[in-house]
């Protein structure tokens, strides 16, 4: 197996690009913190840069590509924020449970670029998911 294959698996079977930098945990969860204070001081561009920074770090990690998506869509990137959104909720596994935050976002962003039907549909599924989340809870 070339070079290729070999690193097309290892990201494949969960490799992840700081592990192969060598970038520490605490950095990154240091970058993501900040991250989250750019966005929370309403700096998307600057947010949407230390997000894309994580997500090529870790591509597995769905927060930082729903981090990514809310930066985009605070600088009006809504398209973009689709696209990251996407990536969210390719992350979810058995470990990583589903996470309607990216289907509210889904649809806000639907509605902006003016796809209602579509856009509705996220916001019946999110609240679907949720009305699940409260009656497992419950038992």
């Amino acid at each position: 197996m070339g070079y290729p294959e070999q690193l097309k698996e290892y990201f494949s079977d969960g490799g992840t690009l700081g592990a192969l930098a060598k970038v520490s945990h605490p950095d990154i969860e240091n970058m993501y913190a900040h991250a989250y204070e750019l966005l929370e001081a309403g700096n998307g561009f600057q947010a949407g840069a230390m997000f894309t920074a994580l997500t090529w770090l870790d591509h597995h990690e769905g927060e930082y590509w729903l981090g990514l998506s809310m930066a985009r869509q605070l600088i009006g990137q809504h398209t973009k924020a689709l696209a990251s959104l996407s990536s969210a909720l390719r992350c979810l596994g058995p470990d990583k449970p589903f996470d309607t935050r990216a289907l509210r976002l889904m649809s806000s962003s639907l509605t902006i670029l003016g796809k209602d039907d579509m856009a509705g549909r996220a916001a019946e599924l999110a609240t679907q998911m949720e009305s699940l989340e409260v009656s497992v809870s419950a038992a």
